[in-house]
């Protein structure tokens, strides 16, 4: 789990410069690569987006360990009005307890929930990994599409 606060640091950094993460976004986002999952470094991740097409990083790391982690990181419109601390996530509809950070960048907040229960994170895997798409806070939908069979890579089309 020693790595595992840079992977996060790394894949935050990411979703900052995603296309819509400034206020000049594309408004086009027919040229972004969503739903396809890569895997580097014990990591997969999906770029995906909300029901109003702003985008959105998951990440798992550790699948299938008991450091097993999933980081949700969004660029939405809007100031960060809960400090950090702890938050709820609904995934599937449950809520789950997630560690929430969030950061301003000109007229958009940068939010990243961290689920450290690696029982919840396996299980969500384990849907995907079935083929089941899995439902986050009600609009983020997490398609299983390639998930048994990632990309190898950092970086997805945007």
């Amino acid at each position: 789990m020693k790595n595992s606060g840079f992977k996060i640091l790394a894949l935050a950094a990411i979703v900052a410069a995603m296309p819509g993460a400034s206020s000049a976004a594309q408004s086009d986002s027919a040229s972004r690569e969503y739903n396809v999952w890569y895997q580097s470094s014990g990591v997969m991740y999906d770029l995906t987006q909300t029901a109003d097409s702003e985008p959105v990083l998951v990440s798992i790391f550790g699948i299938g360990t008991d450091d097993a982690n999933l980081v949700v990181s969004q660029s939405v419109p809007g100031d960060c009005e809960t400090p950090a601390g702890n938050a709820t996530l609904l995934v599937d509809d449950k809520p789950l307890n997630t560690h929430y950070t969030c950061f301003e960048t000109d007229k958009r907040k940068k939010e990243h929930f961290l689920l450290s229960d690696s029982r919840e994170v396996n299980s969500i895997a384990r849907k995907l990994s079935q083929d089941r798409t899995v439902i986050i806070n009600g609009d983020i939908k997490l398609w299983a599409a390639n998930f048994n069979h990632p990309r190898y890579g950092v970086t997805p089309k945007m």
